[in-house]
Order: C-alpha cells, then structure tokens, then sequence
C-alpha cells in the first residue's frame, strides 16, 4: 500500500484503542463508524505519550508537556511563567483487592476548596511549595525550585490500580511521602468531617501529573486546533495557533477547505476517562468515527490520522478513502450496499502487532 497523502485532519482520542477493542470483542460490540475507517487504514505505533503527540502539533518543543504551567496560565498568564508548576488535584480513592483505584472528585464548593488549599500551604509552605485553585477541580502547586520527578497524567490513573503509578525520579520518593501525608490530614480535616455528617463523598486524596516549567515553543505544524482541555486552549493562545470550542463540524469543515486541523474529542479528560471505554467509543462512533467515515468516503477530506493511547503511547490510525473498484462502483450503481467491515478486534489484528 503507497503512503497515504498528507492528512488534513487529526483527530485525538484520550481512549486505549487496544484494551477497549478486547473488551468490546467479549461483549461483541460493534462500531461501525470506526470499523469502515480502519477498513482501509494503516497503523503506527510511536514512544510519544498522546500529550506530547498533540502538543508538538501545536508548537510546544521538548519532550516534557508542563501540563500544569499550561493550564495555570489560562487563569494567569504571567504567574504560569514563573516557577515550577504540578497539577494537584482532587480525587475520590477507592480500596480495592490490595491496591487502590481513583475517581474524579466530586462536587467540591469553592469554601472547601480554599480551606484545604490553605491547610496545604500551611503544611508545605516551609518547603517553597504553593497552593493554588483555579477551581473546584482544578488544583496547582507552585516549586521555588525544578522537581525531578517524573508523573502518570490523571486521566490515564482512574479507574487503574495506582501502586505501580507514583512519583518516580530523584525525588519521587518526596512526591509520594507528600502525597501519604495529605491523604492522612485530610482523613482528619473539618471539611470532610461536614461532608460526611451531609452524606457526601470525602476528598480524600490528590493525584500529582503535569509537572514542569512553562515552555518553549516552535512553529507548529497545524492551522487550528477544535476542542480539547483547558491547557491544550492556553498553549494555542501563547503560540498564536487558532483554536475553537468543540465542533465536529467545524473540524471538517477546516479539513474540507485546506486546513491543518487537530479535532480533540473530548474536552475534560478525567471525567472522560471514569466512564467505560466501550460506552465512550460508542458516543464517538456516532459523533466523530462515522462523519469522519463519510467525508473520507465522499473525498471530501483526502486523508486523516486518528490518534489514540496505547498503554502510555500512542497509536496512529493512518486513514484513507476507499479506492474506486469496479465492484464498488457496480455496487452504488446498483444499489447494493457495502459489505460490513471487519470488527473492531478483527481489523486490529489484521492491522498489525
């Protein structure tokens, strides 16, 4: 097969493809929308994490994606830049046969939020740490000095036994000592002991990711980006990329009239990531995989790559329109629909290792 023509469209799906196509297969699930494109498709693995891949989309050099600084600087722009910034925020954590599994927090009001925020500064303030909450869910800590520690994103955490998932580096060891002592002062804080008198759930943990210093930036290799987290908006914002609120149709309409486009799928990862794989790839069947399917099989979009996860890498469906047989042909003319393509596991298989 010749190397398909340069895509006008990358599509990002915060989803293990993989896992979720084995799952889907015991419960003979199908996806036709995401079947008919990996009908004609090619895959390619790759080292990047799916944050790097996009980031590098839009300009964002090195290989570290200072997620925290980034999504800092969409409330302040100029605080973003200076210091050391990890992502801290809250999660529900839940015991499970010898291991522990997270949650996207709940409901946290903005009164609860700050009293914590502040029992944290008073507690690490002494080791150059700052606490800050852009929101109820969105928690920051500020280092006076670079941390090498090295971190799992969030959303790639839930639902999956966090002990092989702590802090590593040169002072991963510090990260989870001060993740162990948060969890015990919050066990004992007066707003999970109103909470629990409420029958609400306790916030009874952070999750550290993101770790890094605001960064550099180069051209970057796209025209626009449609969707995504808040950190994704605030690095489009610094490197003067286009960027547009979640459209399925604005995405191909970009790709349609020439544009480099990056369509992300979903804006809120984490809450994404705490619904089972198969019921969020049946919402996106409908929504992305199918109009994609069609505008390809229209030609109205040459090419397009579909990013996904793929245990903390990514793999990149390479997709193209179907090409014009005599017995295609013959088919519409006569009325005759398509064949159904493969299932999900079936053309994975097909596909490669």
């Amino acid at each position: 097969m010749s190397p398909p023509p340069v895509p006008a469209v990358h599509v990002v799906v915060p989803c293990a493809l993989r896992a979720a196509a084995a799952d889907a297969g015991r419960r003979n699930l199908r996806f036709p929308g995401l079947e008919s494109l990996l009908l004609h498709a090619e895959l390619e693995a790759s080292d990047d994490s799916l944050e790097q891949a996009t980031a590098r989309m839009i300009g964002v050099a090195g290989r570290t994606v200072p997620i925290g600084a980034l999504r800092r600087g969409g409330v302040d722009p100029v605080g973003a830049r200076d210091g050391f910034w990890i992502c801290a925020d809250p999660v529900a954590t839940h015991l499970a046969v010898d291991n522990m599994l997270l949650a996207p927090a709940g409901a946290i009001e903005p009164a609860e939020a700050a009293a914590i925020i502040a029992m944290l500064n008073d507690e690490f303030g002494r080791d150059g740490l700052l606490f800050v909450a852009d929101d109820a869910r969105h928690w920051h800590v500020r280092c006076d000095v670079d941390q090498a520690v090295a971190t799992t994103p969030l959303w790639r955490a839930i639902g999956t036994p966090v002990r092989g998932l702590m802090p590593a580096g040169d002072v991963g060891r510090t990260w989870t000592r001060r993740l162990n002592e948060v969890q015990m002062m919050l066990h004992e804080h007066p707003v999970n002991a109103a909470r629990a008198a409420a029958s609400r759930a306790p916030i009874n943990s952070l999750w550290w990711w993101g770790e890094g210093r605001w960064p550099t930036f180069e051209s970057a290799q796209i025209d626009g980006v449609v969707g995504g987290p808040s950190w994704l908006a605030a690095a489009c914002l610094a490197n003067d990329v286009a960027h547009a609120p979640a459209n399925p149709g604005l995405a191909l309409e970009h790709a349609r009239s020439g544009r480099s486009v990056a369509w992300i799928v979903e804006d809120d990862w984490e809450v994404s990531a705490a619904t089972p794989a198969e019921e969020r790839l049946a919402d996106w069947d409908a929504s992305v995989f199918a109009p994609l399917s069609a505008a390809l099989a229209a030609r109205h979009v040459a090419a397009a790559t579909v990013l996904f996860d793929d245990a903390g890498t990514v793999l990149r469906v390479h997709c193209r329109s179907a090409p014009r047989t005599v017995a295609t042909t013959l088919r519409r003319w006569i009325g005759h629909a398509e064949p159904a393509p493969p299932s999900l596991a079936d053309s994975l298989s097909r596909l490669g290792p």
